[in-house]
């Protein structure tokens, strides 16, 4: 606490109050699955995880507005991102084709998830893809039937067999291709499976989540299996809570039903505290900087975002926090090294 002794500071602590809520208000975030709100950010050249030069949506710097004489940006192809015959190039050609005039500004993150249980589950001819469309700070447009987390399942022969955005497709096409379990420890891997993909349907990018085998119950009676289990998010930022399902299979081994419950709870997220870096007035300038640190490396992506888009100061700005955060990680590790010895 502290005292107002005149109305010079009470000014002072204004024009702080508005520093710092003025871009907390204007970044607003939504919902995974949830359509964004129209805006009219600056779009500046992004990098993006896989390589490709594209373009980004968020706060641009003042500098970065207008002056000079803007060069065409070169036609995004999907040859250029993805290698033809593969389940990476059929979601991109998807991609293409549905978000159109979007797909030349920015393409969502696309990742293969080769968790072993999703082959044992459902077969090692099935590739499931994750292609997500990053909602902090400033949610990206998208145009459906995509989402912010789409799982994609291909074929081999590189045909999409299902396109999957919320937990009543995933149940759907578990119910018709989950493999048939005859064991307990078939169960439990269908389980495993299916709270690994439960996780990407909730994920907004900055849940950490845990899954321990010893938290994973089966029990059999009259041959059939009933499989529970809890996905737990690590509490870091204020995260907290659990995803959770319940799996049960009939006498043949065929998943009969299946129930999930989302019980997340949202913690801190990237509100754009990277431009207020340079900030003139200190005290803005810690708690930019205290926020990030708290985040972490579940940050770097807007990070690394922003950098992108930032004229050199601020890049060196972003590079010495994205410094302090590995320092930090890395004597996160060594602590839990240490406990395990």
């Amino acid at each position: 606490m502290f005292c107002l002794h005149s109305t010079k500071h009470v000014r002072a602590v204004l024009l702080i109050a508005a520093a710092v809520s003025l871009p907390f208000v204007a970044a607003c975030a939504q919902k995974p699955g949830a359509q964004p709100v129209e805006s009219t950010p600056v779009e500046t050249s992004v990098v993006q995880p896989d390589g490709v030069a594209a373009s980004g949506s968020g706060t641009a710097m003042p500098a970065q507005v207008g002056g000079g004489k803007q060069n065409k940006p070169k036609k995004v192809k999907v040859n250029d991102i993805a290698k033809p015959g593969t389940p990476a190039y059929t979601i991109r050609e998807f991609e293409e084709k549905t978000q159109k005039e979007f797909f030349q500004n920015r393409q969502g993150m696309l990742t293969e998830l080769k968790d072993p249980e999703l082959a044992q589950t459902f077969g090692t001819k099935l590739n499931w893809s994750l292609l997500r469309y990053p909602i902090w700070p400033i949610a990206m447009m998208i145009n459906p039937p995509l989402q912010s987390n789409n799982l994609f399942v291909v074929d081999g022969k590189n045909k999409i067999v299902a396109h999957l955005t919320d937990m009543e497709m995933l149940k759907k096409f578990c119910l018709q291709n989950m493999h048939s379990v005859k064991t307990e420890q078939h169960a439990k891997e269908a389980l495993l499976a299916y709270l690994r993909l439960q996780q990407e349907l909730a994920q907004d990018g900055m849940f950490q989540f845990g899954i321990k085998r010893d938290w994973l119950k089966v029990s059999s009676s009259g041959g059939r299996f009933a499989a529970s289990g809890r996905s737990v998010v690590a509490q870091n930022t204020g995260n907290e809570g659990y995803l959770e399902s319940k799996l049960v299979f009939g006498a043949d081994g065929k998943l009969v039903s299946a129930e999930s419950v989302n019980k997340l709870q949202e913690g801190m997220r990237p509100i754009c505290q990277s431009t207020k870096l340079l900030d003139p007035d200190p005290i803005v300038r810690r708690m930019a900087e205290q926020d990030i640190l708290l985040m972490g490396t579940s940050c770097k992506f807007y990070l690394d975002e922003m950098r992108a888009k930032a004229m050199p100061e601020m890049q060196q700005a972003i590079d010495r926090i994205l410094k302090q955060i590995e320092k930090r990680e890395a004597a996160r590790e060594s602590r839990d090294v240490g406990s395990a010895l």
